[in-house]
């Protein structure tokens, strides 16, 4: 391709872009004056030290905005949108703060300041209920896993005023459980008090501060205690294992951030997005707004928090495998502490081994398993064992060794091979309560 042809494509692509509609419009908008980047500056100013949440550096960035336009720094910029990034610019010079941005947005403004004068519709309130209704308030699924696991995958933290009955029979289901798993890999945050609630849950009644959140335009902090009462049985001593991701968000990081520092539950999965500062668009002049945080958690212990850090975890697996270990570490801990009566968790710990670290057997093996035996029935098809009982479905085999296997479909049942002097003479079908049945090999 030649370079004229090439520079003529470039200018085609860049033009098309600048002709779609809201390219066209900023290209189109109206040049700021230096009465208007006065006013904008002055505004952005009063909004950071009257709402961002470090007071001090918004006083900073106040003075060095306004030192800039005595000094004439902003007088050569005509582009409204070039003005909105010097002045971000600026304002991240000094906070650090990428959250802190100017916009140049009329539309925007006029469509903040038209909800702001709209009559409040009752219906808008119901609607957001039936929805949250609709979606049971978070809870996606709630199960009992072998090994008596308790598991619950929350996808967000509702209110506790919606969600509350909602949230006491969750936890009353999985009261008797041995251990819990919170799977917040999908979740992006919600309310604070919901995150109180259920950390309630978890621990004594011994009044305790799990965290607080400033809010500067208020000028209040609000605190977050442990519960003196919950609806149902607390569970301090259960051990507690939470799943995360990257998309795990704000309120989420919250109850994983809380629970990591008070020591209660072990965090397992990716460093979370690291959302510890709530804020928003904030009109300042007719054409342009501010994006700063409003409020930022503070935890008692580490007197911080997440913010742009993420919540580490104790153990650092991807997403995906985030389940599979932390179920593992629950089963394994189990049974370390309580070896006495671990048969069942043992059982459990053997299937998930053989579902997540599946195991080859030679092919030759596997067809000398091949046989009847009485009413059951082992076939070797497609390089899988199979296992049938009389007239019944024909269930592949998973190997958890080499002569014990899963039945698929049947958690609570398994097959085992018997092997003398080097001959298999004999099939067991194995219970999870400790029954064993066993069938000779028949002729062939």
């Amino acid at each position: 391709m030649t370079l004229i042809k090439t520079i003529g494509l470039i200018t085609a692509a860049v033009t098309g872009l600048a002709l779609t509609p809201k390219a066209a419009a900023q290209e189109n908008a109206p040049l700021v004056n230096k009465e208007e980047t006065a006013n904008v500056i002055e505004a952005v100013g009063d909004l950071l030290q009257n709402n961002y949440i470090f007071p001090e550096v918004a006083d900073q960035i106040a003075d060095l905005l306004s030192q800039k336009y005595q000094a004439g720094s902003y007088g050569d910029i005509s582009s409204p949108h070039a003005l909105a990034q010097q002045l971000t610019k600026d304002l991240q010079s000094i906070s650090h703060d990428l959250h802190l941005r100017v916009f140049f947005d009329p539309k925007r403004v006029a469509s903040i300041r038209a909800q702001a004068a709209a009559e409040p519709d009752p219906q808008v309130a119901i609607d957001e209920f039936r929805q949250e209704q609709s979606r049971n308030f978070g809870f996606k699924s709630v199960e009992i896993l072998s090994g008596n696991i308790g598991y619950i995958d929350l996808r967000h933290f509702s209110s506790t005023g919606a969600a509350g009955s909602t949230l006491a029979a969750t936890m009353k289901y999985v009261e008797n459980t041995d251990a819990l798993i919170f799977d917040l890999r999908n979740n992006g945050g919600g309310s604070p008090n919901m995150v109180q609630h259920m950390i309630s849950y978890l621990l004594d009644e011994e009044p305790m501060l799990l965290s607080s959140i400033f809010k500067r335009p208020e000028r209040i902090t609000k605190q977050y205690w442990n519960l003196p009462h919950v609806s149902g049985t607390r569970m301090p001593e259960k051990k507690v294992y939470v799943l995360t991701s990257g998309s795990t968000f704000s309120a989420a990081e919250d109850f994983s951030y809380t629970l990591k520092h008070l020591k209660r539950a072990t965090i397992v999965g990716e460093t979370t997005g690291g959302g510890a500062h709530p804020g928003g668009r904030q009109v300042a002049t007719d054409r342009f707004l501010v994006w700063l945080p409003t409020a930022r958690t503070i935890n008692p212990v580490t007197q911080t928090n997440w913010e742009g850090t993420g919540v580490i975890p104790h153990v650092e697996t991807s997403a995906e495998d985030a389940f599979t270990k932390a179920y593992r570490l629950a089963l394994e801990n189990g049974i370390a502490e309580h070896p006495e009566n671990s048969a069942q968790k043992e059982w459990s710990l053997q299937s998930l081994i053989a579902t997540s670290q599946p195991i080859t057997l030679p092919e030759g093996l596997l067809k000398q398993y091949a046989g009847k035996y009485g009413p059951r029935v082992l076939s070797y098809e497609g390089g899988r064992l199979y296992y049938q009982r009389g007239e019944g479905r024909k269930r592949p085999l998973t190997a958890i060794n080499e002569t014990l296997f899963m039945v698929d479909g049947l958690d609570d049942f398994r097959i085992g091979i018997v092997v003398e002097g080097g001959n298999v003479i004999a099939i067991q079908g194995v219970s999870d309560d400790g029954r064993i049945s066993q069938n000779a090999k028949e002729a062939s």
